[in-house]
């Protein structure tokens, strides 16, 4: 359920098997509360971010040790993130730090966007799973009340627009300064 499977290709070198043959190397339980995940998207080169079907986002390090954990956004299953291509923010998480002077882990990623399978999508800044207060992990929604349940996002790099693909096989481009759906 909430596992990734990390395969290798084959080189030959090892004298058996073909070119380009996949191996196993290893099966890691990321998630474990078993919950599934619906989005696997690799951030900045240095994170794994897991969209879960229980509505939370896990990043992780490239040795899939947790980095954050965005919680109680009030989201149902994620179907989609979305990064900006703003400057990276740089938030401390010590969660994971034994030694009382040895600094903790770092996540430094720009805000990104999120859609779950109610068509609600929202604006997260990367630094809010810090948040003690529940009221304050919950981000800024920029778009719901679609009929259909949302497949797809994307943010514009340069302009407040995103492009939203719905599971009806619509495509609606929002400005989410405006608040007004821009044609096609």
């Amino acid at each position: 359920m909430g596992d990734i499977v990390v395969w290798k290709m084959s080189l030959i070198i090892e004298g058996f098997g073909e070119q380009n043959e996949k191996k196993l190397i290893k099966v890691v339980t990321l998630n474990q509360n078993q919950s599934p995940i619906n989005v696997l998207s690799v951030v900045h080169g240095e994170y794994l971010a897991c969209g879960n079907s229980d509505g939370t986002i896990r990043f992780y390090d490239l040795n899939f040790k947790v980095v954050a954990w965005f919680e109680d956004l009030n989201l149902t299953t994620i179907k989609s993130i979305s990064f900006s291509k703003t400057d990276k923010k740089r938030a401390v998480s010590d969660f994971d730090t034994d030694i009382k002077d040895a600094p903790g882990k770092v996540l430094e990623c720009s805000d990104f966007i999120v859609a779950d399978d109610s068509a609600l999508i929202c604006m997260l800044e990367s630094t809010i799973f810090e948040q003690i207060d529940p009221k304050n992990k919950k981000g800024q929604t920029i778009f719901h009340g679609l009929k259909s349940s949302i497949s797809a996002i994307a943010v514009h790099p340069h302009k407040p627009i995103v492009a939203i693909a719905g599971s009806e096989g619509f495509v609606l481009f929002w400005d989410f300064i405006n608040k007004v759906t821009l044609p096609n």
